[in-house]
């Protein structure tokens, strides 16, 4: 597995600590592990690979592609070998959806914003590993949040177009995309509902807090897509 000198966490509360606790968001995790909570992770985390590898830690909750990009000023580039992971797109479609945008112009907007974040990331550090994440449906296919609130029905396309747009970004900025949104299918509002076409009976536990946010565990679920994407 390689080792880096730099690792950039970009995005939104799927990477950040704000929800799971302090050192415990995905980025801070895939960085350095919390052996006594996570001790199937202990010795695999980006220190243990290289511990003089730096963090910079820009993911902030609710950011957009627009905050995403506009987190990028002032950034210095670094010719080692840097890892980049972006998790970004649910809070441009819960905005878009808030606007009532049209799917085609919501597409079109987020597609040339995430162009231009891959685009820099990709001139600021030529010798990059991209790691990108799809979006979870928090609902388990079922449009209802946590808070029984059941008008995330409607965002249920918009997040398969998100997803799909992040697919093909990844691709082609010479990145990965991990499949957040698989992984997580079976663990969001229905994660005990044995009807649920995803149910896991192995493992019948909930990843999804305050509706959209990763708990611990969400978190480390993610950490572990992206830990194991690097192998």
């Amino acid at each position: 597995m390689r080792a880096f000198d730099l690792y950039v966490a970009l995005g939104d509360s799927m990477s950040t600590d704000d929800h799971p606790g302090p050192g415990l968001g995905a980025a801070s995790l895939l960085y350095r592990n919390q052996d006594r909570l996570f001790p199937e992770f202990a010795g695999r985390d980006l220190l243990a690979l290289n511990p003089s590898t730096r963090l910079l830690h820009l993911a902030r909750d609710g950011f957009t592609a627009w905050d995403v990009l506009e987190s990028l000023t002032g950034l210095k580039p670094c010719s080692g070998p840097v890892l980049v992971t972006l998790t970004i797109g649910g809070n441009d479609s819960i905005h878009y959806l808030n606007q009532r945008t049209p799917i085609s112009i919501a597409m079109a907007e987020f597609t040339a914003r995430l162009s231009r974040i891959l685009g820099q990331v990709r001139r600021l550090y030529p010798n990059l590993t991209l790691r990108m994440g799809s979006i979870y449906d928090p609902t388990d296919g079922s449009g209802r949040v946590q808070s029984g609130h059941d008008h995330f029905a409607a965002g249920l396309h918009m997040l398969g177009g998100v997803n799909h747009l992040l697919d093909q970004a990844a691709s082609m900025h010479g990145g990965r995309i991990v499949d957040v949104y698989g992984h997580f299918l079976g663990h969001g509002t229905r994660h005990a509902d044995s009807t649920c076409p995803h149910y896991h009976p192995e493992d019948p536990s909930g990843w999804i807090m305050r509706d959209i946010e990763p708990n611990s565990r969400g978190a480390s679920e993610l950490r572990r897509l992206f830990w194991s994407s690097l192998d």
